[in-house]
């Protein structure tokens, strides 16, 4: 199963959550698995900031688990597992006068 992502620095209060993880799909099947579609099991992705600032972004959940259990053959079919993506993060230039 995929851990969720970690959440971003909040210190301003901008920053954004972590994707959920995937899930776990256990299938069970006394006979042949086929076809053309696809089995997911992918995490989501993490949240942007939503402001241009210091805080961070949210990092992308963990792919999750897929286990085919078939007592024929598995044909066709397409597993994904896939983690998701880190959000992003808006970067603001800071410049400080000095004299």
């Amino acid at each position: 199963m995929g851990g969720g992502g970690g959440a971003g620095d909040q210190n301003n209060n901008y920053g954004g959550a972590g994707g959920n993880g995937g899930g776990i799909i256990y299938l069970l099947c006394y006979s042949t698995i086929s076809g053309s579609g696809q089995i997911n099991s992918n995490g989501d992705n993490g949240i942007s900031t939503n402001s241009s600032g210091t805080d961070g972004a949210g990092g992308g959940g963990g792919g999750g688990t897929i286990f085919l259990d078939a007592t024929g053959l598995i044909s066709g079919v397409t597993a994904n597992a896939n983690g998701g993506n880190g959000g992003n993060q808006s970067v603001a230039i800071f410049e400080s006068e000095t004299e």
